[in-house]
């Protein structure tokens, strides 16, 4: 147990770069309790792999590498019998990204929890996912994504947030629990591959700051039954994907040229949500809805999208070690206006950005119905695994599909292989990342 603490010591202290404050810890070790290690245990684990993108050039001409790099992820996940638990990740990176040299080292998640019989809570910096429906969550404001990551697992584009975590079951099927999120941090969105006419950039904005009137706040009660999983959730808060407005125009030294800015900007929104998950013979339904209300004044402020609804309904069916998942997912836009191309020239980009927030925050039509569908199958004793995702947007004729092949090796390593194609009419998010995210990917890793 005291070589345990002494990795651990010495893991954390050389991400943080504090190897001083590590060995100072480390003198202060004093002889184990030998009646702490019947309930205490610490588990290390994590990967490291090698993953490459290959696509085509902006001119389709030939290929190009879109990514390719190295990360390791290193896991430290320790109980404390019945009273806690904490988990910290870290994750390293090197690589070629977007054309430009990239490496990091993040500290992905790190939290502490305690429980006291029918009350719990944990702080930290933590990944929450909420909703029943697969990959698309209309409930889910709590955990922020990075769209712009490419990585063979969808899992990694969530990013953690720093939050306050608390729970009180009332019975062992009824469990009330509250979330506050100090700080805003807003999901990235590729804004950086809209075509912008001369003279104007595109710049973050910024953010609330960590005052206490700025947090956002989630309630959510849960019904966890023999026939049925439901939950009723409540959030007020600023929404994770901000929107585009005009930002202080730029002055060039010397010259008489102005450059105007555009600059994203949060919003204050709140979202009363529903979920559900139960079984009908041989079949899996899940069901998930939110309807969002702005706070802040939508039909003054153009990066605050309408109010809307929306909502997913999803069956799922196992053959053996073959799985389907079939989702429809609908969106109803209150106080829907179709947008006009203005007569007046000067009114043109601002025209421009409200078609660029209609299309991030998926509000181009009135209504709006997709189709997901995630098909598996596990051959050869569940070595090989065979999968496809694809969703279909009848309205916007925006289409994606993502099919990959995972083979285990041996334990504890895996190769995949698979392809990420998108494709959407004029003026559709599809149409914006095709030529970017459109590639092969392969990938090798390795556990441990």
């Amino acid at each position: 147990m005291v070589l345990k603490k002494i990795h651990i010591i010495l893991f954390f202290g050389l991400i943080t770069g504090n190897l001083v404050s590590a060995q100072s810890l480390l003198d202060n070790i004093k002889s184990e309790d030998k009646g702490l290690s019947k309930t205490y245990q610490t588990d290390f684990s994590g990967f490291v792999r090698g993953v490459s993108y290959l696509g085509r050039t902006d001119d389709h001409s030939s290929a190009e590498f879109k990514s390719i790099y190295g990360d390791a992820s290193f896991r430290v996940k320790s109980s404390f019998g019945g009273f806690g638990k904490a988990y910290a990740e870290a994750r390293m990176y090197k690589g070629l990204e977007y054309g430009m040299d990239k490496q990091s080292i993040a500290l992905r998640e790190a939290w502490v929890s305690f429980n006291a019989g029918k009350f719990g809570m944990s702080a930290g910096q933590k990944i929450i996912v909420w909703g029943k429906a697969d990959g698309i969550n209309p409930t889910n404001n709590i955990t922020p994504v990075n769209t712009l990551l490419r990585s063979p697992d969808p899992d990694d584009m969530r990013m953690g947030n720093f939050l306050i975590q608390m729970y009180y079951s009332f019975t062992p099927t009824v469990r009330l629990e509250g979330i506050w999120v100090p700080k805003y941090k807003p999901s990235l969105l590729p804004w950086q591959f809209s075509e912008l006419p001369p003279g104007i950039n595109l710049k973050e904005g910024t953010y609330p700051d960590a005052s206490l009137e700025n947090g956002s706040f989630v309630g959510k009660l849960y019904l966890n039954y023999p026939a049925i999983d439901a939950s009723f959730s409540y959030f007020d808060g600023y929404g994770l994907n901000p929107g585009l407005t005009l930002g202080t125009p730029e002055f060039v030294p010397g010259d008489t040229l102005i450059i105007q800015n555009i600059i994203t900007k949060a919003y204050r929104m709140q979202t009363i949500g529903v979920d559900f998950s139960t079984t009908v013979g041989k079949f899996g339904l899940r069901g998930e809805a939110a309807w969002m209300i702005p706070t802040d004044d939508y039909k003054t402020e153009i990066q605050v999208p309408n109010p809307d609804i929306w909502y997913v309904l999803g069956i799922d069916r196992s053959f053996g070690n073959f799985q389907l998942i079939v989702q429809y997912i609908g969106r109803y836009v209150i106080d829907f206006e179709e947008l006009k191309p203005p007569v007046d020239e000067m009114e043109q980009l601002i025209y421009g950005i409200k078609q660029g927030n209609r299309m991030f925050q998926m509000q181009q039509n009135e209504w709006s119905h997709s189709l997901s569908v995630r098909a598996s199958q596990s051959l050869f004793y569940e070595t090989l695994n065979l999968e496809v995702f694809s969703l279909m947007n009848f309205t916007t004729d925006e289409y994606m599909m993502i099919p990959k092949i995972t083979y285990s090796i041996s334990d504890g390593l895996s190769i995949a292989a698979g392809m990420e194609w998108y494709t959407g009419g004029d003026n559709t998010l599809y149409d914006l990342v095709e030529n970017p995210f459109n590639s092969v990917f392969l990938q090798l890793k390795a556990f441990f």
